[in-house]
């Protein structure tokens, strides 16, 4: 049991009671396996261009909603999180991608692209049956796809 310093105000009391019931908790849960799952894992991967943002939403809407992107195995790769920064083309400044499972946004932010030669899109993803070189491929043949002009 954890003693507390009595005192008048009920925060103080509060805190000593919440802090004993949770110590008592812990104490009480045993665990036999790690809390890890260690089919997660994550991938990066970098890529130089400038991409068009329908290229990039149907790139992510595949993976995330259609769920048709699987690795070597056949296994659909099933996104956790994910995060990058991206270059659209006719954008001077930097765009974030974020994720959690289905859900995407795509923003802008304050910093601006200084040159041409410098534009990137740098992804990090969290998740299981994760194939690094298949996230590339696919990346590079929908979003960097060259697209006729009119």
């Amino acid at each position: 049991m954890i003693k507390c310093i009595h005192e008048t105000k009920n925060s103080i009391n509060v805190c000593c009671l919440f802090l004993y019931s949770l110590q008592e908790k812990l104490r009480l849960a045993q665990t036999s396996e790690p809390h890890l799952d260690k089919s997660i894992i994550t991938v990066t991967f970098e890529i130089p261009g400038t991409i068009f943002e329908e290229d990039l939403n149907i790139y992510l809407q595949n993976l995330l909603w259609e769920k048709n992107v699987k690795n070597k195995s056949g296994n659909t790769m099933e996104i956790i999180r994910l995060k990058g920064i991206v270059s659209i083309k006719e954008k001077p400044q930097q765009m974030i991608v974020q994720g959690v499972h289905e859900l995407y946004e795509i923003e802008e932010t304050s910093v601006n692209w200084t040159s041409e030669n410098e534009r990137i899109n740098r992804f990090v993803f969290i998740g299981r049956n994760m194939d690094k070189e298949i996230l590339e491929e696919v990346f590079a043949s929908t979003a960097l796809k060259e697209r006729m002009s009119s």
